[in-house]
């Protein structure tokens, strides 16, 4: 039987890299934090009010604003390169959403593959090469009770697989709440709801169970921003800031900054692009050490 011949105990429950926070040695499955739609990384990853909200990521960001999106239907794709001076992650996103009169769901799921590394047998002979993988797939549904208030509710399925011996999973739930007031929306909800991952060690941690809250603003000249404060209770606080300018709903340029414990501090730079349905959006991180470097491109189609 194959053993790798490095301890593994923490490193493998928790499925952390170069890539993580400080906090991140105290939860489990870290990589569910990284934003995978690129309009709300590149302003600092705010994702509870709105304000880059996507109907096609709805499942990964607050379930419960996707009431109140102007699309019906919306197919996206993507491409991201996590901090690849560190640990070189390439993610594959996919998330599809419909919004028909009050109701609204979405799918969607991230492929992950690290730098691949050669497993050691017993006895410190050399085996084959194996490539680590992540994997996060998000269902979740949501309903306008009024014309002001969403309530929403998503679940997720986590993996971790860091060796052809160690493999690991988890289940959570995001309970959300949406209200949206004139130029003012405000998202809440806790997230991550779910089971423990036992380390090869035989400890436990928790996924990065988090209460949110946030809060956005836009104006009718095609600004706008958002703050976004999570406490993760196994790690400490996160808070996301951004802002965007669009200019004739086809061009928006964005900024953010986001300050945490699971995933490390950073500035975020984007742009988008609109035509008849189709968009593109891409965002670029720096930041002095992880995750600097970092690319997210999202594609896809929406009506």
């Amino acid at each position: 039987m194959k053993k790798i011949l490095v301890s593994i105990s923490l490193f493998a429950a928790l499925g952390a890299s170069l890539s993580a926070g400080d906090g991140a040695g105290s939860v489990a499955m870290p990589f569910a934090e990284i934003p995978r739609n690129a309009a709300a990384l590149g302003e600092g990853g705010v994702h509870l009010a709105g304000s880059s909200s996507s109907l096609a990521y709805g499942a990964f960001e607050n379930i419960a604003a996707l009431p109140f999106t102007t699309s019906k239907v919306d197919v996206g794709g993507g491409y991201e390169m996590w901090a690849p001076k560190q640990s070189n992650e390439k993610f594959i996103n996919f998330g599809a959403g419909v919004h028909f009169g009050k109701f609204a769901a979405s799918v969607a799921g991230s492929l992950g593959n690290n730098e691949p590394y050669t497993e050691y047998r017993e006895g410190g002979f050399e085996g084959s090469k194996f490539t680590p993988k992540d994997m996060h797939i998000a269902f979740g549904a949501a309903y306008g009770i009024t014309k002001n208030i969403g309530l929403g509710v998503s679940g997720k399925y986590l993996s971790n697989t860091l060796s052809s011996a160690a493999a690991y999973s988890a289940f959570g739930v995001d309970v959300m709440a949406f209200g949206s007031f004139g130029p003012v929306n405000v998202g809440a909800g806790v997230r991550n709801i779910g089971s423990k991952v036992k380390s090869y060690s035989g400890d436990e941690f928790s996924i990065p169970t988090a209460a949110s809250v946030g809060v956005a603003y836009a104006s009718a000249f095609g600004l706008g921003a958002e703050l976004d404060a999570d406490y993760v209770f196994a790690a400490g606080p996160d808070i996301s800031a951004g802002a965007h300018y669009c200019w004739n709903d086809m061009l928006t340029v964005r900024a953010g900054y986001h300050v945490g414990a699971v995933l490390p501090s950073f500035l975020s730079l984007g742009l988008g692009a609109k035509f008849f349905g189709v968009y593109v959006d891409a965002a670029y991180l720096v930041s002095p050490a992880v995750p600097s470097g970092t690319l997210c491109i999202s594609a896809g189609y929406r009506f």
